[in-house]
């Protein structure tokens, strides 16, 4: 019996900014999103309750998913648009590919690899990386004078207002493309800081 092909057409799929999370993890596996298996909604008793999308693909497809859902926001940024189902929420599909190299280590389709490829050749997914050099400049300044706040996407957001106020013709990143690229920095800084505040309560 000779296996379905439900490869993507990545001559379309390599040029697209964006993907919905539950398209962005089809094409993880190799998976043409149209030629994923649904199974029909399944509406929740109750008025206003959200339909739940069913899969009817293999395990592996629903547990990248689930994983996918519950870092969203966290160590997976870049939502474009969210939805009431997160498997929904639209994402950049060059963000989303360095997170599943990078923080979840899965082992994608090389045409998808590439758009993470892409990501760390700019710095910044789909923005020149001068912006980051201002940014990481910006940021490396405010550690110096303490004035880091503790939140990772506090920090993103102050950043990008920094951004916006002092280099306003330079293009722009969201805040969850600025808290990809500061996570590590910002991550070593907090611990560092907590490390140091323990030695103090020590003495």
């Amino acid at each position: 019996m000779v296996a379905e092909d439900r490869s993507p057409d990545w001559g379309i799929w390599k040029h697209a900014s964006t993907a919905e999370l539950w398209e962005a993890v089809a094409l993880t596996l190799n998976i043409d999103p149209k030629e994923v298996r649904h199974q029909p909604l399944v509406w929740m008793a109750g008025p206003l309750k959200p339909g739940v999308r069913l899969f009817d693909e293999e395990p592996v497809f629903k547990s990248r998913l689930m994983l996918a859902e519950r870092c969203l926001e966290h160590t997976l940024a870049g939502a474009v648009r969210g939805q009431t189902r997160r498997a929904d929420t639209e994402i950049s599909l060059q963000t989303f590919a360095a997170w599943a190299i990078s923080e979840v280590a899965w082992d994608l389709p090389p045409e998808l690899a590439g758009l993470a490829v892409e990501a760390a050749s700019t710095g910044m997914p789909g923005r020149p990386g001068k912006s980051k050099e201002l940014i990481d400049h910006e940021f490396h300044r405010r550690k110096v004078a303490g004035e880091t706040l503790l939140s990772l996407s506090a920090e993103a957001g102050v950043l990008l207002s920094w951004l916006i106020k002092n280099h306003a013709t330079k293009p722009r990143p969201t805040v969850g493309v600025i808290q990809n690229n500061i996570r590590l920095d910002h991550r070593n800084w907090k611990a560092n800081r907590q490390s140091a505040e323990w030695k103090t309560t020590k003495i």
